[in-house]
Protein backbone atom coordinates (compact mmCIF):
# COMPACT_ATOMS: atom_id res chain seq x y z
CA UNK A 1 0.00 0.00 0.00
CA UNK A 2 0.99 3.37 -0.75
CA UNK A 3 -0.16 7.22 -0.41
CA UNK A 4 -0.03 9.48 -3.42
CA UNK A 5 -0.75 13.25 -3.02
CA UNK A 6 -1.40 15.16 -5.84
CA UNK A 7 -1.18 19.07 -6.21
CA UNK A 8 -3.61 21.18 -8.78
CA UNK A 9 -3.18 24.62 -9.91
CA UNK A 10 -7.26 25.37 -10.66
CA UNK A 11 -8.81 28.97 -11.64
CA UNK A 12 -12.56 27.60 -9.44
CA UNK A 13 -11.97 25.92 -6.66
CA UNK A 14 -15.51 25.43 -5.95
CA UNK A 15 -15.86 24.16 -9.43
CA UNK A 16 -12.69 22.10 -9.01
CA UNK A 17 -13.99 20.27 -5.67
CA UNK A 18 -17.79 19.70 -7.39
CA UNK A 19 -16.19 17.83 -10.58
CA UNK A 20 -13.99 15.69 -8.07
CA UNK A 21 -16.96 14.77 -6.28
CA UNK A 22 -18.65 13.50 -9.11
CA UNK A 23 -15.73 11.63 -10.45
CA UNK A 24 -14.82 9.59 -7.17
CA UNK A 25 -17.18 6.50 -8.57
CA UNK A 26 -14.71 6.34 -11.36
CA UNK A 27 -11.03 7.20 -9.60
CA UNK A 28 -12.66 3.87 -6.88
CA UNK A 29 -12.89 1.75 -9.69
CA UNK A 30 -9.17 1.94 -10.35
CA UNK A 31 -8.54 0.79 -6.49
CA UNK A 32 -7.72 4.22 -5.70
CA UNK A 33 -8.96 5.46 -2.18
CA UNK A 34 -9.29 9.25 -1.56
CA UNK A 35 -8.44 9.68 1.81
CA UNK A 36 -8.76 13.75 2.31
CA UNK A 37 -8.71 17.10 -0.34
CA UNK A 38 -6.32 20.34 0.92
CA UNK A 39 -6.54 23.69 -0.08
CA UNK A 40 -3.34 25.89 0.27
CA UNK A 41 -3.18 28.97 2.81
CA UNK A 42 -1.22 31.18 0.94
CA UNK A 43 -2.46 30.53 -2.57
CA UNK A 44 -6.61 29.36 -2.30
CA UNK A 45 -5.96 27.81 -6.21
CA UNK A 46 -3.63 25.29 -4.70
CA UNK A 47 -5.54 21.97 -4.21
CA UNK A 48 -3.87 19.23 -2.67
CA UNK A 49 -5.33 15.38 -2.39
CA UNK A 50 -4.57 12.30 -0.43
CA UNK A 51 -4.86 8.65 -2.15
CA UNK A 52 -4.02 5.68 -0.91
CA UNK A 53 -3.45 2.91 -3.59
CA UNK A 54 -1.90 -0.51 -3.82
CA UNK A 55 0.71 0.81 -5.90
CA UNK A 56 2.00 3.70 -7.95
CA UNK A 57 1.03 1.10 -11.24
CA UNK A 58 -2.60 1.65 -10.19
CA UNK A 59 -2.65 5.33 -9.72
CA UNK A 60 -0.77 6.03 -13.42
CA UNK A 61 -3.38 4.71 -15.79
CA UNK A 62 -6.23 6.77 -13.74
CA UNK A 63 -4.46 9.73 -13.93
CA UNK A 64 -3.69 8.83 -17.93
CA UNK A 65 -7.20 8.00 -18.14
CA UNK A 66 -9.26 9.75 -20.95
CA UNK A 67 -12.47 10.50 -18.38
CA UNK A 68 -10.72 11.96 -16.11
CA UNK A 69 -8.22 14.10 -18.34
CA UNK A 70 -11.81 15.37 -19.40
CA UNK A 71 -12.72 15.92 -15.71
CA UNK A 72 -9.42 17.06 -15.31
CA UNK A 73 -9.80 20.17 -17.90
CA UNK A 74 -13.82 20.39 -17.10
CA UNK A 75 -12.58 21.02 -13.16
CA UNK A 76 -10.64 24.22 -14.13
CA UNK A 77 -7.04 22.72 -13.48
CA UNK A 78 -4.71 24.45 -15.61
CA UNK A 79 -2.48 21.00 -16.06
CA UNK A 80 -2.29 17.55 -14.79
CA UNK A 81 -1.37 16.90 -11.35
CA UNK A 82 1.82 17.38 -9.67
CA UNK A 83 2.09 13.77 -8.24
CA UNK A 84 4.19 12.07 -5.30
CA UNK A 85 4.10 8.63 -4.48
CA UNK A 86 4.92 7.95 -0.56
CA UNK A 87 5.46 4.94 2.21
CA UNK A 88 4.17 5.41 5.11
CA UNK A 89 6.81 6.27 7.62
Amino acid sequence: MIYVFTTYKVTDPQKHQEVFSKSLPMIEQYGVKPIHSFRALEDPNEIHYLFEAPNAEAFTPLVMSPEVGAAIKESTALSLPDVQYMLAY
